[in-house]
């Protein structure tokens, strides 16, 4: 993320005075929250993604806490992508804020035919509203793996229409046109209408 796009997030935070549906921040001040895998998830499900902000405190006005170990959270960050099915894909970058580093991961949509992105010790999914994550209702779910069988079932009837468009060649038997030879054959590259006229070639 650019300095100017996180300054104008920030700002953003400041004045609404808290989380939005597509940000969720943690001060990770004693290390990272068991809440966060949930947060993964729910970004991921969310079109268009979301991000997540370590090291600032919401009740303070979003200042600054001072982290730790920055590796270490980015590795137990990157860990708990990597407890999802499928993993959360994130892009994590440092930020100054007054002086002090905060850590940035941008979460990039799960791919929707791969929705809904799952915590894998539980089989749970979770999705954003305001400042929360909440757990996928039976029919939210459900409306899920309709998108993704309709998706599916729509790529296979494109797959099939290009298959059925190629010129497929065949052999036949008629008279031989003048000057050839006994045994010879034409091949013909049958064609729809809409492709055009047959051609024809000798050997």
């Amino acid at each position: 993320m650019h300095m100017a796009e996180f300054d104008d997030l920030l700002e953003l935070l400041r004045l609404r005075g808290g989380d939005t549906a597509a940000v969720e921040v943690k001060s990770a001040a004693g290390g990272l929250p068991a809440s966060l895998t949930k947060s993964l998830s729910a970004l991921s499900n969310l079109p268009g993604g979301g991000v997540v902000i370590l090291g600032l405190d919401e009740r303070q006005g979003f200042a600054p806490v001072g982290l730790g170990n920055i590796q270490a959270l980015k590795q137990g960050l990157a860990g708990k992508a990597r407890s999802l099915t499928p993993p959360a894909q994130l892009d994590i970058t440092d930020e100054l804020v007054d002086g002090v580093v905060v850590i940035v991961a941008r979460v990039a949509e799960c791919t929707p035919s791969d929705k809904p992105c799952r915590v894998t010790s539980t089989r749970k999914a979770y999705l954003r509203s305001h400042d929360g994550d909440f757990q996928l209702s039976e029919l939210e779910e459900q409306g899920f793996l309709r998108a993704r069988s309709s998706k599916r079932r729509s790529r296979a009837g494109a797959g099939h229409h290009r298959r059925r468009s190629r010129p497929r060649p065949t052999r036949c038997v008629g008279r031989a046109s003048a000057g050839s030879k006994a045994g010879d054959c034409c091949i013909h590259w049958c064609r729809t209408p809409s492709q055009g006229r047959n051609h024809h070639r000798h050997r």
